[in-house]
């Protein structure tokens, strides 16, 4: 295995040699074209794939050189792009199914364990891959693999030895894993056994059988195995593992899928069966390919941009048709991702025919905690995010399980002013509520201050017009005590909102006497006036914690 720290560099720059030409004298053509070029010859995919055929310990070190130097290519070859394309010179390019068929997560972690005999390649090639495949490179599962990497090597024990996997053992085992887990428990703990490598010949089979695991009726136990099992597997090759698990966890009769299509539209994956939804193993799962997969479509735009230049496509002037053609690129990925975050918030809602009870609100509150912790890492990757999907809203039923549960929610506080002084009612009335459960969650000067403004305009709000309007009156007056309970000093203004607006009501129940809906609704929102009233004034004379 030792790698003599002098390989690396030479590497460098054999690869710079290939790419970047080399100039014998100054002639030139006169189209200024260089006319004398000699570089090197770039390795073929069937040399490439020759190193990758054997996962013995005494093949790691040529693997791992070869995977440096096909992403080191890669690199140079992206970084020289336009140069390449001015001189008209074709530079050699290794498709993505060349990259599929190695097995790089691995050997990256492999060179991890191993820094001290690995010639200093482990950080370089870190940074190659986080820049050209952040689809492998999910922080939590950095994190969690961290800690479980050496106690993976303490347990492996090889299954050849030890362990073997009969032939139709596993679909018999999962056939009946909800009425007699024992079979399915006991494959799925000699599954974790295993290598990785081992392990990934029955890869196909254990992962076909995912819509077996998602059924309310089998036991957690057996969800749980197979989540560890599933990531064990992801160790290999992920981005096949991503493949099939997405088609199988299609409805009947879906199209299949594949890692480029996923690539290009990373929605497709929410296209699941409902009950992923409802879960929690399998859930993690989806969440992880689903990150990994905006991540690769994010590269695959980027990578699309910088190897087709406006020049080479002949748009007008060069520089301005290259900032317009990034920012469609990040409309489009900003686009990607808030819809995705909107459909992962609508699964946090309950179902109308879901099952009521201990076990499912247990089941439906841990769904909600792995989907506020996915948005979460997405809001703090990128912040403008949180407003894109403020600014389009979401159900008002959902703000105490994102305010709670996701912890960059804080971030809106920069922008919820902006939110509150648009024209629509629809969104001055979200951003109300926004305001109020962001108030009780974070009690800072801050929000002290955008409450207060708060106040101020929706004293300023027009009167009760209509039926729709007085239904929103309703939301707004149910955030006057949220605001009161957060901030004390602010009862005075919320009272006098609160009287103002029941003074309103009783004017029009007296007037429109003929208009019996409208009459309605108003003795409704009287009511609420009402209660919100006495419950302010309650809190705010009783509660010895004021004073």
């Amino acid at each position: 295995m030792p790698i003599h720290p002098v390989l690396p560099a030479l590497l460098e720059v054999y690869t710079q040699s290939v790419l970047v030409p080399t100039v014998g004298g100054s002639q030139q053509q006169s189209g200024g074209k260089l006319v004398c070029e000699h570089t090197n010859e770039p390795l073929t995919d069937e040399e490439v794939l020759a190193v990758f055929q054997d996962f013995e310990k005494k093949h790691l070190a040529p693997q791992l050189l070869v995977l440096y130097y096909v992403l080191l290519y890669e690199d140079v070859r992206l970084c020289n792009c336009r140069i390449l394309l001015s001189l008209g010179k074709q530079s050699k390019l290794y498709s993505l199914k060349l990259f599929y068929k190695i097995p790089i997560k691995y050997l990256l972690q492999e060179s991890q364990k191993m820094q001290e005999l690995s010639g200093g390649l482990f950080p370089p090639m870190l940074r190659l891959l986080t820049t050209h495949f952040p689809q492998l490179c999910i922080v939590n599962e950095w994190l969690e693999e961290g800690v479980s990497l050496t106690k993976r090597d303490e347990t492996i024990v090889t299954a050849k030895i030890d362990y073997q996997i009969q032939i139709g053992s596993i679909q018999k085992a999962f056939d009946c894993c909800s009425e007699t887990p024992v079979e399915a428990i006991r494959l799925l703990g000699t599954c974790k056994k295993f290598s990785p490598h081992d392990l990934w010949i029955h890869g196909k089979e254990i992962v076909s059988n995912v819509k077996t695991i998602i059924q309310p009726n089998v036991p957690r136990k057996v969800q749980d195995l197979f989540r560890d099992v599933w990531y064990l597997l992801n160790d290999v090759y992920p981005r096949h593992l991503w493949e099939m698990t997405s088609n199988a966890l299609l409805p009947t009769g879906s199209p299949q899928l594949n890692v480029d299509e996923l690539t290009v539209d990373p929605l497709q994956i929410l296209r699941c069966d409902q009950k992923v939804f409802r879960c929690a193993p399998i859930m993690s799962i989806l969440l992880h390919i689903l990150a990994a997969s905006l991540a690769a479509s994010k590269y695959y735009l980027g990578k699309h941009v910088i190897e087709n230049p406006s020049s080479a496509n002949n748009f007008a002037p060069g520089a301005q048709a290259d900032i317009e053609r990034e920012e469609l690129k990040v409309a489009l990925t900003a686009v990607q991702d808030s819809v995705a975050v909107q459909i992962l918030l609508e699964a946090c809602l309950p179902l109308p025919d879901e099952e009521k009870g201990i076990a499912g609100d247990l089941t439906l509150k841990e769904i909600q905690s792995l989907i506020c912790s996915f948005v979460h890492q997405m809001f703090i990757t990128d912040p403008n995010l949180a407003k894109l999907v403020h600014f389009q809203g979401y159900p008002l039923e959902l703000l105490p399980i994102t305010v709670r549960g996701i912890p960059s929610m804080h971030i809106c506080l920069d922008f919820i002013v902006e939110l509150l002084g648009q024209p629509e009612i629809e969104k001055q009335v979200f951003a109300v509520q926004l305001i109020a459960h962001l108030s009780k969650q974070y009690s800072l000067p801050k929000s002290y201050s955008i409450a207060k403004h708060a106040l101020t305009i929706i004293s300023a709000m027009p009167g009760i017009t209509s039926s729709e309007r007085a239904e929103f009156y309703v939301l707004i007056v149910s955030a006057l005590e949220l605001l009161c309970d957060a901030f004390p000093p602010l009862v005075d203004d919320a009272v006098s909102i609160l009287v103002n607006l029941g003074k309103v009501c009783t004017y029009q129940n007296s007037v429109e006497r003929n208009r019996m809906s409208k009459i309605v609704r108003n003795k409704y929102l009287l009511k609420r006036i009402h209660e919100t009233y006495q419950r302010i004034v309650k809190h705010s004379m009783l509660d010895r914690k004021l004073f």
